[in-house]
């Protein structure tokens, strides 16, 4: 069976600009939908930040989408899986309250993942993971172990008993750079005063006598 993948929508990007709206529902429209349909695929899997902003949305610009995108959708029996991303959720901390969720509710053909699940589609199974938060970081662990990607330098910080090590390694890469920029400020006015005794000694070295007389006498006979 074949699916699409596809990546951040961001419907409402800079500021809801019709230029950006014009030209990503023009992707769907013009390149998507018909590639799907040539190659007759009907799922769509996307993975997160299908809305721009977390706390609103321009009306005019959802209701663009809805009529040209995801009614067109429902109508052609194109069913989509969403998970939620970063831009989704109005609080960082859960994804109770979700933009997908609120506002595609209507939409049967479309699935919101809020939380971490196996799916299968076809012969093939998927671990979904939507946006990670304090409170799904214990149903994400449990989940993780046996995917080979646990152990990969991403998913660390998810082995830790909490979310301390983000902050561990940021105050830790913080720290390597406030010590070498204070090694090198501390270089560089080395330096200048280095420089500045060099020429200070040069001057206590010059016989101001020799050289006053040497101002002095005529240099022309």
């Amino acid at each position: 069976m074949k699916v699409i993948v596809l990546g951040d929508v961001h419907i409402g990007a800079r500021n809801d600009s019709q230029v950006f709206a014009d030209y990503h529902i023009s992707f769907f429209t013009e390149q998507l939908f018909p590639y799907m349909k040539k190659h007759k695929i009907k799922h769509i899997i996307q993975l997160g930040d299908i809305f721009d902003r977390r706390k609103f949305v321009n009306f005019v610009v959802l209701n663009q989408w809805k009529t040209k995108v995801f009614d067109y959708m429902q109508a052609e029996k194109i069913t989509m899986d969403v998970l939620l991303g970063n831009h989704d959720v109005y609080f960082r901390n859960t994804n109770d309250v979700s933009s997908p969720v609120l506002l595609l509710r209507e939409y049967y053909n479309i699935n919101v993942f809020v939380e971490p699940t196996d799916v299968t589609i076809g012969t093939s199974k998927f671990m979904y993971i939507p946006w990670i938060n304090s409170s799904n970081l214990e149903s994400t662990r449990k989940r993780l172990p046996h995917l080979v990607i646990s152990s990969s330098r991403a998913f660390r910080w998810i082995k830790d008993r909490s979310m301390r090590t983000v902050f561990r390694l940021k105050t830790s890469r913080s720290l390597i750079l406030y010590i070498l920029g204070t090694f090198i400020t501390a270089m560089m006015m080395g330096m200048f005063f280095m420089l500045v005794r060099h020429i200070r000694s040069r001057g206590s070295t010059m016989n101001p006598q020799r050289d006053s007389t040497y101002l002095a006498r005529p240099h022309w006979k």
